[in-house]
């Protein structure tokens, strides 16, 4: 995953729908020590 791959501190989403690949890019936040995710519609 490319957020896991650029260690990815603050990652903006844009059309969420119904948020499943935002819990993906939460994950990978996580996984990189913390930040944010950042979704809207």
């Amino acid at each position: 995953m490319t957020a896991r791959a650029h260690s990815g501190r603050t990652i903006v989403e844009f059309g969420t729908s119904f948020g499943v690949s935002t819990l993906w890019l939460a994950a990978a936040v996580r996984d990189n020590g913390g930040g944010r995710v950042i979704g809207t519609e």
